[in-house]
């Protein structure tokens, strides 16, 4: 799901220690690695739902690859 903001991303995506390298083919860039944890099934099983956010507009070629 893309977002549409008018504000520069910039300052997001460009923070040492928050931000993960992404590479894409032959683009390059940085993003942030979710991992968020959660216990279901009555505390019985521990699941994990993984996402990389990053920037559409470094990234458009795997909305392209996905279509």
């Amino acid at each position: 799901m893309a977002l549409s903001f008018a504000e520069d991303l910039d300052a997001f995506f460009d923070t040492p220690g928050f931000t993960v390298p992404v590479v894409f083919g032959a683009t390059t860039g940085v993003g942030y690695f979710e991992s968020p944890n959660e216990i279901i099934a009555d505390g019985i099983v521990l699941t994990t739902d993984y996402a990389v956010v990053v920037k559409t507009s470094d990234f458009h070629q795997w909305r392209e690859a996905t279509r």
